[in-house]
């Protein structure tokens, strides 16, 4: 019998010796560690529901900020196109506090949708990133803001020249 090639775990990356290892399966094309793979499972059931968590969250926010203009299907619908193309529900979240509540845009011109959110993802990631960075530098330094009298600068009016009509004819 010819020795067999050894295969690497997709889940741990250790190499699997298929003729002297005993504790491996093979799923699809793919062989797994019998640990690794049980590990593997849980760790998506444990995805799933958070996805579908995060999921109900934004379906939720899309209810809040649109109000009686909202379309779950469209929002629905809006949300697996933004998943495929590469955006988190996480921002889908931020997107829309950053659009509805921060700029205090109309949700009548929404349509029903979220569409609005593919094109201000990165717009509202990067306000929240300088919020925190405020938030943080806030926190790590405490900045004085009792002014005394001391250090308080008094800047005096400047001179002001108000040119007066001279009377074009002396009547004296």
């Amino acid at each position: 019998m010819a020795k067999q090639k050894p295969v690497k775990c997709p889940y741990c990356g250790q190499m699997i010796d298929r003729d002297y290892e005993f504790d491996w399966k093979k799923i699809g094309n793919r062989y797994w560690h019998d640990e690794c793979y049980a590990k593997s499972q849980e760790e998506k059931e444990k995805n799933k529901d958070k996805q579908k968590k995060q999921r109900e969250a934004v379906m939720k926010m899309a209810g809040k900020y649109l109000g009686a203009y909202v379309d779950y299907q469209k929002v629905a619908l809006n949300m697996g196109q933004l998943i495929k193309a590469g955006v988190t529900y996480e921002q889908m979240a931020k997107s829309l506090k950053y659009w509805y509540d921060i700029k205090h845009n109309d949700p009548s011109r929404s349509n029903g949708g979220i569409w609005i959110v593919k094109s201000i993802y990165i717009e509202a990631e990067n306000y929240f990133k300088r919020l925190e960075e405020i938030r943080n530098v806030q926190s790590e330094e405490r900045v004085n803001t009792d002014i005394t009298d001391e250090h308080r600068v008094f800047v005096r009016p400047r001179d002001v020249n108000i040119y007066r009509k001279k009377p074009r004819f002396n009547l004296e």
